[in-house]
């Protein structure tokens, strides 16, 4: 953290919100941590100019609601693995998942939409790009990119 921190520092005018900007991705480069971090503060605050860093928020079926984050809350964020994937084989709970992101796209609008440990599939990564998920996450690089390279069919 500190590093990144002093990282930041260096190069601070690319994450600052020029005056009379809104919050809301108004910085040259956005910066969301995801993860463990320490609470944010007035840590980046205080530097000069001010860094406003963002965080995510991890969506799960009993954390759907998003209508009141946080601003600095850029990223929903849902572990496929975890969640939706264990239940995607029925129709039913696929589409309530599907419908999850959709509604937290429109009540949440500015901020990105992340699933990730996403298995290499066409079919999945279609419903997830036509729910409006903006970033799909998989640990299979190589495959993922030969699936979404235009023209390439499966």
């Amino acid at each position: 953290y500190h590093a990144l921190r002093a990282l930041l520092a260096q190069y601070a005018e690319l994450f600052a919100i020029p005056e009379g900007a809104t919050p809301n991705n108004a910085a040259p480069v956005d910066v969301i941590l995801v993860g463990w971090h320490p609470p944010l503060d007035a840590h980046f605050d205080s530097m000069s100019p001010p860094v406003v860093l963002g965080e995510q928020h991890r969506l799960s079926s009993d954390k759907a609601r998003v209508e009141s984050l946080d601003p600095r809350v850029r990223l929903l964020s849902l572990d496929y693995g975890k969640t939706m994937g264990r239940w995607w084989r029925t129709r039913a709970a696929r589409q309530r998942w599907l419908g999850m992101l959709r509604t937290a796209r429109v009540a949440a609008p500015g901020r990105l939409i992340r699933v990730h440990n996403v298995p290499v599939d066409a079919r999945v990564y279609d419903e997830l790009r036509d729910a409006s998920v903006d970033l799909l996450g998989t640990k299979q690089l190589e495959q993922t990119q030969r699936l979404l390279r235009p023209g390439v069919m499966p």
